[in-house]
This record gives structure tokens, sequence and C-alpha cells, in this order.
């Protein structure tokens, strides 16, 4: 039998509506470059996430890098 472990976990939302990324940045946590991705990207980061959520101005998020359900949650 092999040995099968768990190494990343993506998790996927969306709040159906466009976002202000001007308005999202007026939180520190939220990461932002106009000049990155052609602008429309930013990313939520805090020093107690196990990994970063990548947010499109379409409302869609996208979670990576944690190794469980409940780090993602968290």
């Amino acid at each position: 039998m092999e040995n099968v472990r768990i190494v990343n976990v993506v998790a996927t939302t969306s709040v159906d509506q466009s976002l202000d990324f001007n308005e999202l940045t007026k939180n520190k946590e939220i990461i932002y470059n106009s000049n990155a991705y052609g602008g429309k990207v930013a990313y939520l980061k805090t020093k107690n996430m196990k990994g970063k959520v990548s947010i499109f101005q379409s409302g869609k998020m996208i979670s990576v890098g944690t190794k469980s359900e409940k780090q993602y949650k968290n």
C-alpha cells in the first residue's frame, strides 16, 4: 500500500459581485499591486494564516497553501 499524505488543500469561493481593490486595501492585511497581473488580483495573508487567499476583481477567491480543512477555515 502506498503512503498517501495531504500536502496542499485548495478551496474556492465567490462573493458573487465585483470587488473594489481600493476599498479592500484599507485593510492592512490585503496586499495589492496594480502592476501585477493586470491589477486583477489581490492577496490576503495574515501572520496567523497557514496559506494565502487570492482575491479576484470578479469576487472569486482561491485559498492555497494549507494542509487541512481546519487550516483553510482559520
